[in-house]
Protein backbone atom coordinates (compact mmCIF):
# COMPACT_ATOMS: atom_id res chain seq x y z
CA UNK A 1 0.00 0.00 0.00
CA UNK A 2 0.98 3.66 -0.31
CA UNK A 3 1.28 3.96 3.47
CA UNK A 4 3.77 1.09 3.66
CA UNK A 5 5.84 2.58 0.84
CA UNK A 6 5.97 5.94 2.60
CA UNK A 7 6.89 4.34 5.93
CA UNK A 8 9.64 2.38 4.17
CA UNK A 9 11.01 5.55 2.61
CA UNK A 10 10.86 7.31 5.96
CA UNK A 11 12.82 4.56 7.71
CA UNK A 12 15.37 4.32 4.88
CA UNK A 13 15.84 8.08 4.89
CA UNK A 14 16.31 8.08 8.66
CA UNK A 15 19.02 5.42 8.48
CA UNK A 16 20.85 7.21 5.68
CA UNK A 17 20.58 10.51 7.55
CA UNK A 18 22.03 8.99 10.70
CA UNK A 19 25.07 7.51 8.97
CA UNK A 20 25.80 10.01 6.22
CA UNK A 21 23.85 13.23 6.38
CA UNK A 22 24.68 13.87 10.01
CA UNK A 23 28.39 13.48 9.31
CA UNK A 24 28.25 15.81 6.30
CA UNK A 25 26.45 18.47 8.33
CA UNK A 26 29.01 18.31 11.11
CA UNK A 27 31.93 18.61 8.67
CA UNK A 28 30.39 21.76 7.21
CA UNK A 29 30.55 23.46 10.59
CA UNK A 30 33.55 25.78 11.01
CA UNK A 31 34.33 24.57 14.51
CA UNK A 32 34.43 20.95 13.40
CA UNK A 33 36.68 21.72 10.41
CA UNK A 34 39.09 23.59 12.66
CA UNK A 35 39.32 20.60 15.00
CA UNK A 36 40.30 18.25 12.15
CA UNK A 37 42.66 20.72 10.49
CA UNK A 38 40.52 21.77 7.49
CA UNK A 39 40.08 25.28 6.17
CA UNK A 40 36.80 27.00 5.43
CA UNK A 41 33.45 26.01 6.82
CA UNK A 42 30.50 28.10 7.80
CA UNK A 43 28.32 28.93 10.74
CA UNK A 44 25.16 26.86 10.46
CA UNK A 45 22.92 28.62 12.93
CA UNK A 46 20.70 30.18 10.28
CA UNK A 47 19.82 29.38 6.68
CA UNK A 48 17.71 30.92 3.96
CA UNK A 49 15.21 33.58 4.80
CA UNK A 50 16.81 33.86 8.25
CA UNK A 51 15.16 30.64 9.44
CA UNK A 52 17.01 28.25 11.75
CA UNK A 53 18.63 25.46 9.79
CA UNK A 54 17.00 22.82 11.97
CA UNK A 55 13.61 24.17 10.91
CA UNK A 56 14.49 24.03 7.21
CA UNK A 57 15.87 20.52 7.59
CA UNK A 58 12.81 19.41 9.56
CA UNK A 59 10.43 20.75 6.90
CA UNK A 60 12.09 18.47 4.35
CA UNK A 61 11.42 15.51 6.58
CA UNK A 62 7.83 16.66 6.82
CA UNK A 63 7.41 15.72 3.17
CA UNK A 64 7.59 12.09 4.34
CA UNK A 65 6.13 12.35 7.82
CA UNK A 66 2.96 14.31 7.02
CA UNK A 67 1.55 11.86 4.40
CA UNK A 68 2.17 8.92 6.75
CA UNK A 69 0.42 10.72 9.62
CA UNK A 70 -2.53 11.69 7.40
CA UNK A 71 -2.92 8.12 6.15
CA UNK A 72 -2.68 6.82 9.71
CA UNK A 73 -5.38 9.20 10.92
CA UNK A 74 -7.60 8.25 8.00
CA UNK A 75 -7.25 4.57 8.81
CA UNK A 76 -7.74 5.14 12.54
CA UNK A 77 -10.91 7.15 12.02
CA UNK A 78 -12.35 4.49 9.75
CA UNK A 79 -11.18 4.59 6.16
CA UNK A 80 -12.97 2.53 3.55
CA UNK A 81 -14.08 -0.92 4.61
CA UNK A 82 -12.91 -4.13 2.97
CA UNK A 83 -16.32 -4.43 1.32
CA UNK A 84 -16.06 -0.92 -0.10
CA UNK A 85 -12.51 -1.56 -1.28
CA UNK A 86 -13.40 -4.78 -3.14
CA UNK A 87 -16.53 -3.23 -4.65
CA UNK A 88 -14.58 -0.17 -5.77
CA UNK A 89 -11.93 -2.35 -7.42
CA UNK A 90 -14.56 -4.39 -9.26
CA UNK A 91 -16.32 -1.21 -10.41
CA UNK A 92 -13.08 0.42 -11.54
CA UNK A 93 -12.04 -2.57 -13.65
CA UNK A 94 -15.33 -3.96 -15.03
CA UNK A 95 -13.43 -6.05 -17.58
CA UNK A 96 -11.40 -7.87 -14.92
CA UNK A 97 -12.55 -11.44 -14.29
CA UNK A 98 -10.38 -11.68 -11.17
CA UNK A 99 -12.00 -8.56 -9.69
CA UNK A 100 -15.42 -10.12 -10.30
CA UNK A 101 -14.34 -13.30 -8.53
CA UNK A 102 -13.08 -11.30 -5.55
CA UNK A 103 -16.38 -9.45 -5.37
CA UNK A 104 -18.19 -12.79 -5.51
CA UNK A 105 -16.06 -14.14 -2.67
CA UNK A 106 -16.97 -11.15 -0.54
CA UNK A 107 -20.68 -11.75 -1.21
CA UNK A 108 -20.33 -15.46 -0.44
CA UNK A 109 -18.59 -14.67 2.85
CA UNK A 110 -21.61 -12.51 3.73
CA UNK A 111 -23.96 -15.39 2.91
CA UNK A 112 -25.25 -13.84 -0.33
CA UNK A 113 -24.63 -16.95 -2.42
CA UNK A 114 -27.02 -16.13 -5.25
CA UNK A 115 -25.40 -12.72 -5.78
CA UNK A 116 -22.00 -14.37 -5.59
CA UNK A 117 -23.00 -16.78 -8.35
CA UNK A 118 -24.06 -13.82 -10.50
CA UNK A 119 -20.58 -12.30 -10.03
CA UNK A 120 -18.89 -15.60 -10.91
CA UNK A 121 -21.06 -15.79 -14.03
CA UNK A 122 -19.87 -12.33 -15.02
CA UNK A 123 -16.28 -13.41 -14.45
CA UNK A 124 -16.76 -16.47 -16.66
CA UNK A 125 -18.15 -14.31 -19.45
CA UNK A 126 -14.84 -12.47 -19.35
CA UNK A 127 -12.69 -15.59 -18.93
CA UNK A 128 -14.42 -18.92 -19.50
CA UNK A 129 -11.36 -20.87 -18.31
CA UNK A 130 -10.89 -19.15 -14.97
CA UNK A 131 -10.66 -22.11 -12.58
CA UNK A 132 -11.31 -20.00 -9.48
CA UNK A 133 -14.62 -18.73 -10.88
CA UNK A 134 -15.86 -22.26 -11.65
CA UNK A 135 -14.66 -23.59 -8.30
CA UNK A 136 -16.20 -20.85 -6.16
CA UNK A 137 -19.39 -21.00 -8.20
CA UNK A 138 -19.59 -24.68 -7.30
CA UNK A 139 -19.07 -23.90 -3.61
CA UNK A 140 -21.89 -21.36 -3.70
CA UNK A 141 -24.21 -23.92 -5.32
CA UNK A 142 -23.26 -26.40 -2.59
CA UNK A 143 -24.29 -23.89 0.06
CA UNK A 144 -27.64 -23.50 -1.69
CA UNK A 145 -27.95 -27.33 -1.87
CA UNK A 146 -28.02 -27.25 -5.66
CA UNK A 147 -25.90 -30.35 -5.95
CA UNK A 148 -26.18 -31.10 -9.70
CA UNK A 149 -25.28 -27.46 -10.53
CA UNK A 150 -22.37 -27.65 -8.09
CA UNK A 151 -21.09 -30.83 -9.72
CA UNK A 152 -21.30 -29.19 -13.14
CA UNK A 153 -19.29 -26.19 -11.92
CA UNK A 154 -16.59 -28.38 -10.38
CA UNK A 155 -16.43 -30.45 -13.58
CA UNK A 156 -15.86 -27.24 -15.55
CA UNK A 157 -13.13 -26.22 -13.10
CA UNK A 158 -11.38 -29.55 -13.65
CA UNK A 159 -11.63 -29.15 -17.43
CA UNK A 160 -10.35 -25.57 -17.24
CA UNK A 161 -7.13 -26.63 -15.55
CA UNK A 162 -4.20 -26.05 -17.88
CA UNK A 163 -1.37 -27.32 -15.69
CA UNK A 164 0.01 -30.74 -16.49
CA UNK A 165 1.17 -31.17 -12.89
CA UNK A 166 -1.02 -31.75 -9.84
CA UNK A 167 -1.47 -28.66 -7.68
CA UNK A 168 -2.30 -28.72 -3.95
CA UNK A 169 -5.59 -26.94 -4.73
CA UNK A 170 -6.65 -29.88 -6.90
CA UNK A 171 -7.29 -31.92 -3.75
CA UNK A 172 -10.11 -29.72 -2.42
CA UNK A 173 -11.50 -29.43 -5.96
CA UNK A 174 -11.81 -33.22 -6.29
CA UNK A 175 -13.19 -33.47 -2.75
CA UNK A 176 -15.92 -30.89 -3.35
CA UNK A 177 -16.73 -32.47 -6.72
CA UNK A 178 -17.11 -35.79 -4.92
CA UNK A 179 -19.40 -34.23 -2.30
CA UNK A 180 -21.63 -32.73 -5.01
CA UNK A 181 -21.81 -36.13 -6.76
CA UNK A 182 -22.52 -37.92 -3.48
CA UNK A 183 -25.38 -35.53 -2.70
CA UNK A 184 -26.69 -36.08 -6.23
CA UNK A 185 -26.63 -39.86 -5.62
CA UNK A 186 -23.86 -40.33 -8.19
CA UNK A 187 -21.94 -42.69 -5.92
CA UNK A 188 -19.46 -44.10 -8.44
CA UNK A 189 -18.30 -40.61 -9.40
CA UNK A 190 -18.18 -39.59 -5.74
CA UNK A 191 -15.95 -42.55 -4.84
CA UNK A 192 -13.71 -41.81 -7.82
CA UNK A 193 -13.19 -38.16 -6.90
CA UNK A 194 -12.70 -38.83 -3.19
CA UNK A 195 -10.02 -41.29 -4.26
CA UNK A 196 -8.37 -38.61 -6.43
CA UNK A 197 -8.47 -36.14 -3.54
CA UNK A 198 -6.74 -38.67 -1.26
CA UNK A 199 -4.05 -39.36 -3.86
CA UNK A 200 -3.15 -35.68 -3.68
CA UNK A 201 -3.53 -35.38 0.09
CA UNK A 202 -3.70 -38.71 1.95
CA UNK A 203 -4.16 -36.83 5.24
CA UNK A 204 -7.47 -35.20 4.28
CA UNK A 205 -9.65 -36.47 7.14
CA UNK A 206 -12.85 -35.05 5.60
CA UNK A 207 -12.22 -36.92 2.35
CA UNK A 208 -11.69 -40.16 4.31
CA UNK A 209 -14.89 -39.61 6.29
CA UNK A 210 -17.02 -38.87 3.22
CA UNK A 211 -15.47 -41.67 1.18
CA UNK A 212 -16.40 -44.01 4.01
CA UNK A 213 -20.02 -42.82 3.78
CA UNK A 214 -20.07 -43.31 -0.01
CA UNK A 215 -18.58 -46.80 0.27
CA UNK A 216 -21.08 -47.75 2.99
CA UNK A 217 -23.91 -46.69 0.67
CA UNK A 218 -22.36 -48.93 -1.97
CA UNK A 219 -22.32 -51.84 0.48
CA UNK A 220 -18.51 -51.92 0.74
CA UNK A 221 -18.56 -51.99 4.53
CA UNK A 222 -15.01 -53.12 5.26
CA UNK A 223 -13.52 -50.35 3.13
CA UNK A 224 -15.95 -47.87 4.68
CA UNK A 225 -14.76 -48.79 8.20
CA UNK A 226 -11.13 -48.50 7.10
CA UNK A 227 -11.62 -44.92 5.87
CA UNK A 228 -13.69 -43.92 8.90
CA UNK A 229 -10.96 -45.18 11.21
CA UNK A 230 -8.34 -43.33 9.19
CA UNK A 231 -10.41 -40.15 9.47
CA UNK A 232 -10.61 -40.59 13.23
CA UNK A 233 -6.85 -41.24 13.51
CA UNK A 234 -6.02 -38.12 11.50
CA UNK A 235 -8.30 -35.84 13.47
CA UNK A 236 -9.60 -37.17 16.80
CA UNK A 237 -10.95 -33.70 17.61
CA UNK A 238 -12.94 -33.43 14.40
CA UNK A 239 -16.51 -32.27 15.22
CA UNK A 240 -17.81 -35.40 13.55
CA UNK A 241 -15.42 -37.80 15.31
CA UNK A 242 -18.23 -39.12 17.52
CA UNK A 243 -20.33 -39.71 14.42
CA UNK A 244 -17.44 -41.68 12.92
CA UNK A 245 -17.30 -43.95 15.97
CA UNK A 246 -21.07 -44.52 15.84
CA UNK A 247 -20.91 -45.33 12.15
CA UNK A 248 -18.19 -47.91 12.77
CA UNK A 249 -20.16 -49.53 15.57
CA UNK A 250 -23.38 -49.55 13.53
CA UNK A 251 -21.70 -51.10 10.50
CA UNK A 252 -19.90 -53.70 12.59
CA UNK A 253 -23.15 -54.67 14.34
CA UNK A 254 -24.96 -55.00 11.01
CA UNK A 255 -22.23 -57.24 9.59
CA UNK A 256 -22.44 -59.79 12.42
Amino acid sequence: SIKRVLIGLLIASGVLHFYYDGFIWKVRERSTRELIGLDGGEELNTGRWGLPRWMIHGSKWGLFVVPVVVLGITEWTGGITEEQRVTAIAASVPDSAVARVNDGLRMANEGNYQQAIAEYDQALKLDAKLVEAHYNRGLAHLQLKRYPEAADSFAEALKARTSWYVRPTDGPLHREMATACFRSNRLDEAIEHYGEALKINPNDDSAHFNLGAALANRGQLELAIEHWRQSQRLNPDHPRAAEVAKNIQRVQAASK
